[in-house]
């Protein structure tokens, strides 16, 4: 059974291939290996819209699921400035990951206690014969004044998260913890399950 992960954000494909790697019956390619280099307009109005846009675009019949995702932020005191529109905030899609963040921190520098609460969330999507399977994860943190740690490439936001439960930034928590907490990894684990259910 082949599955292509359709991203091109490097610090995602980690991720994703990661904790997927136990399916060792399974197959797995991604955009790089693959030559689509072609890019995919999110053109919509939620992740699960946008999720569903981009495994679609790259789905072909090589492949028995094409998993996408799209994730964001959501910090309720800005909610309309972010979520689906996260890394075309301010510095922009095209800026660096620390030109982005840089200019998300100076943002945000007054916004102080509870306006500082932050959830990640990403929806999976899994594509097949026209068929989208979805899976949701969201973990709820708070924003640090600061950037906490080296931004890991494509994710600069996890270098100033900080989940609930823990005082440090999400790109400096141990493998087994961010698997266990991490928005992608929530909705990583219900892909999993379900992917084991039709080995």
């Amino acid at each position: 059974m082949k599955i292509l992960i359709a991203t091109k954000n490097q610090g995602k494909l980690n991720e994703i291939q990661d904790f997927l790697k136990s399916l060792d019956s399974m197959e797995f390619h991604n955009l790089f290996d693959v030559k689509l280099d072609f890019d995919v307009e999110e053109t919509g109005r939620t992740y699960k819209d946008n999720a569903l846009i981009k495994a679609k675009s790259y789905h072909t019949n090589s492949y028995n699921f094409t998993l996408a995702d799209d994730s964001g932020i959501e910090i309720p005191i800005i909610s309309n400035l972010l979520g689906v529109k996260t890394r075309r905030f301010g510095a922009g899609e095209n800026a660096s990951d620390q030109e982005w963040l840089d200019y998300f921190l100076d943002f945000f520098k007054d916004y102080k206690g509870s306006d500082r609460i932050a959830y990640f969330k990403t929806i999976i999507c899994l594509y097949t014969k026209d068929k989208p399977i979805f899976f949701e994860g969201i973990v709820k943190g708070r924003i640090a004044d600061k950037q906490l740690c080296v931004i890991k490439k494509g994710i600069p936001l996890s270098s100033v998260f900080i989940p609930e439960g823990f005082e440090v930034a999400m790109s400096q928590l141990s493998v087994t913890d961010k698997n266990t907490i991490s928005h992608r990894s929530k909705a990583l684990k219900k892909a999993l399950e379900y992917l084991e259910t039709i080995i």
